[in-house]
């Protein structure tokens, strides 16, 4: 029978909190990343977006962002505000709502934080799972590696055995100064 106490994490709540206030920040950036698309001509260059028109969008999809916690926030420390002193009186009711208020930055970034890490870790997953698949060049290519050295190395000995030898001490002649008569 185990009778050590259960560890137990904040961290799932306050990413859950997190997640929850951002959403109209993260709707609102969705909303205004658009704007900072240009229809250009189309040119035949390729399926390739530029990195200016990348830096466009997401700078819009920031500022979407910033406009959406600049709306969102105060509404939701209002609603917590008029919630809590509609129970229990306005003086509690400011108390929560600067309590919300102050947390509500906070657990935003740490659901941020939370949440690239998270994607890091797909991604990495993704690129082990890609090397996996098609780990048959990658083998190949660290069996074949001493073999590829040899061939470099014998291919510069024999360069280095074919260049004229130089002499030491010996200077070359520029080409400003005239030829010794």
């Amino acid at each position: 029978m185990n009778l050590s106490p259960q560890k137990v994490s904040v961290l799932p709540p306050m990413n859950t909190y997190g997640w929850a206030n951002s959403l109209i920040p993260r709707w609102t950036a969705y909303i205004f990343r658009p704007l900072g698309r240009v229809q250009e001509p189309a040119s035949g260059a390729g399926p390739e977006t530029p990195p200016y028109q990348v830096f466009r969008e997401s700078l819009w999809g920031t500022y979407g962002g910033w406009v959406g916690a600049a709306l969102a926030f105060p509404v939701q420390t209002f609603l917590v505000f008029y919630g809590t002193s509609y129970y229990k009186g306005k003086g509690l009711g400011a108390v929560v709502a600067a309590v919300y208020a102050l947390m509500l930055i906070p657990f935003w970034r740490l659901f941020v934080r939370r949440r690239d890490i998270f994607r890091q870790h797909l991604a990495n997953m993704s690129d082990a799972l890609r090397f996996l698949l098609n780990a048959g060049p990658a083998m190949r290519l660290q069996r074949q590696r001493r073999r590829f050295q040899r061939q470099a190395r014998s291919l510069l000995s024999a360069y280095d055995r074919r260049a004229p030898p130089i002499s030491v001490g010996a200077s070359t002649p520029s080409p400003h100064t005239p030829p010794a008569s």
